[in-house]
């Protein structure tokens, strides 16, 4: 792929790699989509967590999606879980980790 790269006029990548990142930045994050993939994520964790952190996951992303609470919280929890039971795949999401957290940039409600 990289030959392929090298063979190609730098004006002509650079012009396709602008049209395809204009592009994604089409699609926007809602609470919808964000409660989405929380619970895809808690979908990994369903066989390792207890009925009582099941719950309170559950608890915690419902109230997200009714914006009684910012999307750091239900985040920071699925990271806990994340990490105590070694979710190799997910802790290789940027979903989890796609800024500095010096940022705050999840911090809204």
């Amino acid at each position: 792929m990289l030959q392929k790269q090298q063979k190609r006029n730098m004006p002509a990548v650079l012009q396709q790699y602008e049209e395809l990142f204009l592009t994604c930045l089409k699609f926007h994050a809602t609470v919808k989509k964000n409660t989405n993939v929380l619970q895809h994520g808690m979908g990994y964790l369903k066989k390792l967590l207890s009925p009582d952190e099941k719950k309170a996951l559950m608890k915690i992303i419902d109230a997200y999606y009714r914006s009684i609470i910012s999307l750091i919280v239900p985040v920071t929890l699925l990271q806990h879980y994340v990490r105590k039971y070694d979710i190799a795949y997910l802790k290789r999401q940027y979903y989890l980790h796609p800024h500095p957290e010096e940022l705050m940039l999840r911090n809204h409600v």
